[in-house]
């Protein structure tokens, strides 16, 4: 089993960042090559995933290339292409604003659950669901 070591890239910025259950599951099942955000940092990076729910916690640490900054409906014909997603669907996300970003995910592995009561203890300055927070 692979481990954050194995994709710890000591140059990157490191985030803590929320998504919800089925995102997480659909990243781990190889289906979300993408992650949509209304705005997010948009340079490559490598971050810890919470993900939210009864049972919530960080399950999942992966990295990403530079997000890609772009209208909604050019947002929708990449997530179309890169992992089939309605363009429909994609483009009423981002309604009503101007631009989005789509951050390509490189590499991920999973992690043993650690709690958000845990978590805070160690990142009193996170509140899920939040965009992000740099934990570097």
């Amino acid at each position: 089993m692979s481990t954050v070591a194995d994709f710890y890239l000591h140059d990157r910025p490191t985030l803590l960042f929320s998504l919800h259950p089925e995102p997480t599951q659909a990243i781990i099942d190889g289906s979300k090559l993408l992650e949509y955000r209304r705005r997010f940092f948009s340079e490559p990076f490598q971050a810890f995933v919470y993900t939210s729910g009864p049972n919530g916690g960080i399950r999942l640490y992966l990295r990403c290339d530079k997000g890609l900054q772009l209208p909604p409906d050019q947002l929708a014909l990449v997530g179309a292409l890169i992992q089939h997603d309605s363009p429909d669907v994609t483009a009423a996300y981002f309604k009503d604003v101007a631009q989005g970003v789509a951050l390509p995910i490189t590499a991920f592995t999973t992690l043993p659950n650690i709690p958000l009561a845990q978590l805070q203890q160690q990142f009193t300055n996170f509140v899920a669901p939040r965009s992000y927070v740099f934990l570097d």
